[in-house]
């Protein structure tokens, strides 16, 4: 039997013979690149545990460097994916540049449809008059088709079409694009006005399993069993606008909070109404 020292250099020496490479995490698609994912956490669309999933899942092409740590601080990204982007350069460890992947051109249109989906809604908080929303919501529908049609199992796509629904004030429609994406893998963002204290401005994004709650200061999760007892309330007087409200009870670590909404797409009845169907059958 060779001695424990020998058998210690010829792992040593084994080890040395493999390339870095070899032992790098292995990551499939195309990796994600920082002015993408930043226009991601600016659009307010992707829930952070959905993006932190897809980091993980392709890798990013970039280090997060200081200089890009503060870009991504800029545009208030959540600290937990700052940390899966610093986690998951894919080239980490490699001794020379990487190989430039084969161009997927299928998958490079539907990511350009998305992003062009993004660039539509991000209009919306111009100030846009009716006429302008009634466009947006009919190019929302119009990229999210042909990005179904490019590929049906993604959600992308369907939250696209399912936001140009609501938009038009067709929330049967609306509602069932919105589970597709779901089922997908992905989540469904709308943003809301948070009754308490001072109302501001937050986003509630519900996926399968999870509930979040995210402002540009804060971030609430809530998994299966935190979340509870979405129902409706008393509708609240904004200047000019009625919108009407929800809430949602949560317990976590020992703290139980009733939350506040007014929902700020609509302001109706119907969307609110749809936004608690979704919480139940999907984040309870």
């Amino acid at each position: 039997m060779a001695p424990r020292f020998l058998k210690l250099f010829l792992l040593v020496g084994l080890f040395s013979l493999v390339p870095l490479e070899a032992f790098a995490q292995k990551y499939t698609g195309s990796p994600v690149k920082k002015d993408r994912l930043l226009k991601a956490i600016r659009s307010k669309q992707f829930a952070v545990p959905i993006l932190v999933k897809q980091i993980k899942i392709s890798g990013v092409d970039f280090e997060m460097t200081p200089a890009a740590e503060a870009e991504f601080r800029a545009v208030k990204a959540n600290p937990e994916v700052i940390a899966a982007a610093r986690a998951n350069y894919r080239y980490a460890g490699m001794r020379q540049a990487p190989v430039k992947p084969q161009v997927d051109t299928a998958s490079n249109q539907y990511e350009d449809l998305i992003y062009q989906g993004l660039d539509a809604l991000g209009e919306l908080a111009n100030g846009v008059s009716p006429g302008e929303v009634a466009e947006i919501a009919k190019e929302l529908t119009g990229i999210g088709n042909r990005a179904v049609r490019l590929n049906a199992a993604r959600p992308d796509g369907y939250r696209l079409v399912g936001s140009g629904n609501l938009l038009l004030r067709n929330f049967t429609e609306a509602e069932r694009h919105f589970q597709n994406a779901i089922d997908r893998g992905g989540s469904v963002a709308f943003p809301v006005l948070h009754l308490a204290g001072n109302p501001h401005l937050e986003f509630v994004h519900i996926g399968k399993g999870f509930m979040t709650v995210e402002s540009d200061q804060k971030f609430f999760q809530f998994n299966t069993g935190e979340a509870s007892s979405p129902q409706a309330q008393q509708d609240y007087i904004a200047p000019n606008m009625r919108l009407a409200t929800f809430s949602v009870a949560t317990f976590k670590a020992g703290r139980s909070d009733i939350w506040y909404f007014a929902a700020m797409t609509t302001g109706m009845p119907q969307e609110v109404n749809m936004i608690m169907r979704l919480i139940r059958g999907n984040s309870m």
